[in-house]
């Protein structure tokens, strides 16, 4: 038996952090991959557009945040890689959107990452698979953020596993009981 506490993040009192973030050991999570094409011009441009002139990390946070759940049509069925194939879809699941998020937050100098782990999901009426995103806002914080459901921060239910490429966790999910008091 293992007890886990849930906490609310929250986003008052952080001292705002401007545009774009140059921290050195941040680079990891600002830098274009082959999948996240945070430099293509496309991306750039979506990346302006859904940052909406944002001068700080968490305003272009919560605008790209808004912009993706806006902008992408949920769809279960989509299986796509590419940051650049989804903004050119516009469809996606949960895993798409916060590849989307991710690759718009670099474009414009925010730090972002993908995570992955479980929520409650009341049409399942339990926990399942999810991927967000977790964005740097400063201070050492880093904030999620989920763009599947419009939320920033994401709700106390989601629960982190791992990153993007850590499926070691996976064959747990059928495993966790969870207990609400």
């Amino acid at each position: 038996y293992h007890e886990l506490t849930v906490t609310r993040e929250r986003v008052t009192g952080l001292k705002p952090v401007t545009l774009p973030v140059k921290d050195p050991k941040l680079a990891e999570h600002l830098k274009a991959t082959h999948n996240i094409e945070a430099g293509h011009p496309q991306i750039k441009a979506m990346a302006r557009k859904a940052a909406g002139g944002a001068k700080t990390t968490l305003e272009a946070a919560s605008k790209i945040n808004k912009y993706v759940y806006k902008t992408l049509k949920k769809s279960l069925s989509t299986n796509l890689d590419s940051a650049l194939a989804i903004a050119q879809a516009k469809a996606g699941d949960c895993t798409e959107h916060a590849r989307l998020m991710v690759a718009l937050c670099r474009a414009i100098g925010l730090p972002a990452r993908e995570v992955g782990g479980v929520t409650w999901v009341p049409d399942l009426g339990g926990f399942g698979y999810h991927a967000w995103v977790e964005v740097y806002i400063g201070d050492g914080k880093w904030l999620s953020a989920d763009p599947s459901w419009d939320e920033l921060p994401a709700n106390a239910t989601h629960i982190w596993m791992g990153g993007p490429n850590d499926s070691r966790w996976m064959g747990t999910l059928g495993g966790l009981k969870a207990r609400v008091k």
